[in-house]
């Protein structure tokens, strides 16, 4: 019966392959025989099973612990008979462990012929070589995937021995990498050009036995914590020799078509994937002393600098402002007071009412289809007193199509004092084109007069007096100040509140009786109320009641039969607070 070596090199055994390794390298030293390169271990290795077939339960569960558990429960479940195997994770690692051991002993025990039929199906990649290696790795990728089957590869810490190092630096002398020989701080500064979040990528794909411990806030300590982490793997591959380097080559590249490779190429592999191109890339490049490089390129960034400085002054000057011409800023200045300026609406010469939009009516041209007719005075009383008394001349606009119309002068345009464009709101434009009286032109019974200058000045009180109709109650509530050098001094507000009743009259004005049912005064203060401190706020004027009321009853239709009574007005003041306020 034939055994492979493999079957004696267990994981109780592993030394047997290393003392082998060992006396290999001896025998070409002393002979004088070039030392093996990582390629032709790697063909022998094909031929065998490969290395990581021998690494220890230990090491297996170590690597299996890095994965997640989700898929090392996944697997287990696959390969177990019990669920509770793959309860959680550590029973997960210990049932993959052991079912990978009894495979691993039944395929060891395996002559080729016997292997190569019983891994018939066993999916290599099509440009990879079927060999005892590559059908092994293929194998336990299909049984337990990807991810399991790459940890149960990862080959454990490389720990050089002494004995082996003179011969390893040997077979190493071809290889041209300056950089492993390089200081930390050499390449920390190359690792110092990459990003951030680049270099903690690189730090968390390592296996977990492998990673550094790091600095998360400081950059320039992540990279050297990582550049020397790279420079101490490099070394321990550097001289662990070609059998080595073949070996964990194999267990991160197994199904590789071509393996007739430097052993620069085998080493800068591993490295590519244990820390990432870019990393590798970054380490590899060109160690320039500092002192020769900062004498080199002195020159040139000094150079870089002025021409940067003359760029940045030209931009500058090319960019800066010039200053704003006076007339600019007047300009602006005007515009902004005029865009905020408030300015009052047009008004509707037909309505009276204030509208932005309301369109001009060019009396020049034709009209006829306005029909302002229909807006002739044909109130018997505005007749009366403002036509045929001619006691008023609203109507007179000094043109002959509008003289007579019943039209608001504020929303007529004139020149020369004649009428030549009307303001007219869109909804009365409508109706007037539609032969149809407007509802709220004044000519459909709402024209009351316009009020002569000579009565702006009433005050509410006196108002109050003249009306015919009274609807509101007001309240005036007022605050006497209480610093003793401005007894006189009042505050407060007066509220208009609605009544239920509406109080009407026949004979004006109303007496101070009437007027003081509808006040409601709320003194308070440390002295007795005296109105006459109130000043203008309950302020009365006899003559300017008499004038308004006569007239109101000469130009409003409603007052017309309103009886004007003499005695009444003889119980107000002639300029004073109101009667009976207290």
């Amino acid at each position: 019966m034939t055994f492979t070596r493999a079957h004696f090199e267990s994981a109780a055994y592993v030394h047997c392959s290393v003392f082998k390794c060992f006396k290999n390298y001896q025998e070409a030293v002393q002979q004088g025989s070039p030392l093996p390169t990582a390629a032709l271990c790697i063909m022998s290795r094909l031929k065998d099973d490969p290395r990581w077939f021998s690494y220890t339960d230990a090491c297996y569960a170590e690597n299996l612990s890095a994965l997640s558990a989700p898929v090392l429960r996944g697997v287990a479940r696959r390969i177990v008979t019990k669920s509770s195997d793959a309860r959680n994770k550590e029973r997960s690692v210990d049932a993959i462990v052991s079912h990978f051991a009894s495979r691993r002993t039944e395929l060891a025990s395996m002559s080729d012929d016997i292997l190569f039929k019983s891994l018939l199906t066993a999916s290599v990649p099509p440009a990879c070589t079927r060999s005892r290696g590559t059908l092994l790795a293929a194998e336990f990728q299909n049984l337990y995937g990807p991810e399991v089957a790459t940890a149960l590869r990862t080959p454990p810490v490389i720990s050089s021995s002494p004995a082996l190092d003179s011969a390893a630096m040997q077979a190493s002398k071809g290889m041209s990498l300056p950089w492993i020989s390089a200081s930390v701080d050499d390449l920390a500064r190359h690792l110092k050009k990459l990003k951030r979040t680049d270099i903690q990528t690189c730090i968390r794909r390592l296996a977990p036995r492998y990673r550094t411990l790091y600095n998360k806030v400081s950059h320039r300590k992540t990279c050297n914590a990582l550049a020397n982490h790279a420079r101490q793997r490099a070394l321990h591959l550097f001289h662990a020799g070609a059998s080595v380097l073949g070996d964990v080559y194999l267990a991160y590249f197994p199904f590789l078509s071509c393996y007739l490779l430097s052993d620069k190429a085998v080493f800068c592999q591993i490295l590519a994937h244990d820390f990432g191109v870019l990393v590798t890339e970054h380490l590899s490049q060109e160690i320039v002393l500092r002192s020769v490089k900062d004498m080199s390129a002195r020159p040139e960034c000094k150079h870089n600098a002025l021409a940067e400085a003359r760029d940045i002054h030209m931009d500058r000057e090319r960019g800066w402002p010039t200053p704003v011409s006076k007339e600019v800023v007047l300009k602006c200045l005007n515009g902004y007071m005029e865009g905020t300026m408030w300015t009052e609406p047009f008004v509707c010469a037909v309505c009276s009412q204030y509208d932005r939009d309301a369109v001009d009516i060019h009396l020049s041209g034709d009209i006829s289809s306005m029909n302002l007719d229909l807006l002739r005075v044909s109130d018997d009383f505005v007749v009366k007193k403002c036509v045929i008394q001619n006691m008023s001349t609203c109507f007179a606009f000094d043109n002959v199509l509008i003289d007579g119309l019943m039209l608001e002068k504020r929303g007529i345009v004139f020149e020369n004092s004649k009428a030549v464009e009307l303001k007219v709101c869109l909804q009365c434009k409508s109706s007037l084109t539609q032969n149809k009286t407007p509802p709220l032109a004044l000519a459909n019974g709402l024209f009351r007069g316009t009020l002569p200058d000579q009565f702006h000045d009433l005050t509410w009180v006196e108002e109050k007096i003249c009306a015919i109709y009274s609807i509101t109650a007001h309240v005036t509530r007022l605050f006497q100040s209480s610093d003793p050098s401005q007894p006189k001094v009042f505050h407060g507000n007066t509220c208009a509140h609605d009544m239920n009743v509406m109080s009407t009259v026949s004979v004006l004005p109303r007496t101070p009786a009437d007027i003081n049912g509808f006040l409601s005064v709320v003194f308070i203060g440390p002295e007795k109320f005296d109105p006459n401190r109130m000043g203008t706020l309950f302020r009365v004027r006899k003559q300017k009641i008499w004038s308004f009321l006569v007239w109101l009853k000469n130009h409003n239709c409603l007052y017309a039969d309103i009886e004007l009574d003499l005695s009444i007005l003889n119980q107000y003041p002639t300029d004073g607070s109101l009667p009976g306020l207290h």
